[in-house]
Formats: structure tokens, C-alpha cells, sequence
């Protein structure tokens, strides 16, 4: 299997991306709003403690979600 190192805390691990059901991140449990999140800020494989971290930080969430607002706001301005 091929080892590599998390993209935010640059720790060893390994990866499986083309059996991602076998990959060890696979057990990390993540929300369709974490996916898009955590993608956003980084490229490349994560260890589960990052995962997790992130995950549960309640700042980066909020901060996230406050984006997405945003966002969502602006999307909804333009049709008018």
C-alpha cells in the first residue's frame, strides 16, 4: 500500500485511494458539508486526527458556514 503524508500535518500514512472503502479515512464519519469544506482548504490525502479535528472544530465550522451564507446569498441576489 502506498504510504504518504497527511496534507495538513504532514504525519506518514497510508492511502488507498483506488479502494477508498479500505482506506483508513473511510472510517472517519463526515458530513457532505465536511467533505466540501475540508476539500476546500485541502488537496491531497488526511490523516484520520486531522479528519477528525477539523470535523469538529467548531470554529472552522462556523466560519465555513458563514461562507456558505454568504454565498448563498449572493447567488440569490443575482437573479433580482
Amino acid at each position: 500500500m502506498p504510504v504518504t503524508t497527511c496534507a495538513r500535518c504532514t504525519a506518514p500514512i497510508t492511502c488507498t485511494p483506488q479502494d477508498i472503502a479500505q482506506c483508513a479515512c473511510g472510517k472517519v464519519p463526515l458530513s457532505p458539508a465536511d467533505h466540501v469544506r475540508i476539500a476546500a482548504r485541502y488537496t491531497g490525502c488526511l490523516c484520520n486526527a486531522c479528519l477528525m479535528e477539523l470535523r469538529d472544530d467548531p470554529i472552522d465550522r462556523s466560519s465555513s458556514e458563514d461562507e456558505a451564507t454568504r454565498d448563498a446569498a449572493r447567488v440569490e441576489g443575482a437573479d433580482e
